[in-house]
């Protein structure tokens, strides 16, 4: 993470980019179609719940502490990348389907920055995956919302 960092110049966490990640989050996930819950972490990780519980934090940190953390080589470290069209970012899966990550394009400028990845989406994916590790170790929910 940190060699990440130093290559993009990025900091976590400012308080901009936790509102950019709530509102984010809150203009994908919030349909009239459907009803889900959904829990976000500190560096732009959300956690979707498709069922009604009263325990909206406990569950999305019970499934972060399972299946946030990253480990390379196995399916832990397996992502992909979504370039969104209506906001100004990417949208990183992983190896759970109700677990993405928020990269917003202010955090990742790779222009003349990098040249040992060559292309953009698995550098924003390598670094989307590493917000979700951090976001599974530290587990500091920054938002949630009950749609049931």
């Amino acid at each position: 993470m940190k060699l990440l960092r130093k290559l993009f110049n990025i900091k976590l966490t400012s308080p901009n980019y936790v509102t950019i990640y709530i509102d984010m989050w809150h203009k994908l996930l919030t349909t009239n179609e459907q009803k889900i819950s959904w829990v976000v972490f500190e560096n732009g990780t959300v956690v979707i719940i498709n069922e009604q519980t009263d325990y909206l934090k406990a569950e999305a940190i019970d499934l972060m502490k399972e299946w946030g953390p990253v480990h390379a080589g196995c399916s832990a470290g397996d992502f992909s990348t979504l370039k969104l069209d209506d906001f100004p970012g990417w949208l990183v899966t992983s190896h759970h389907t109700n677990i993405l990550t928020y990269v917003d394009n202010s955090e990742v400028k790779t222009e003349n920055k990098i040249n040992i990845m060559e292309d953009r989406a698995t550098a924003i994916g390598l670094y989307g995956r590493n917000k979700r590790d951090l976001d599974a170790k530290k587990l500091n929910v920054i938002h949630i919302d009950n749609n049931y």
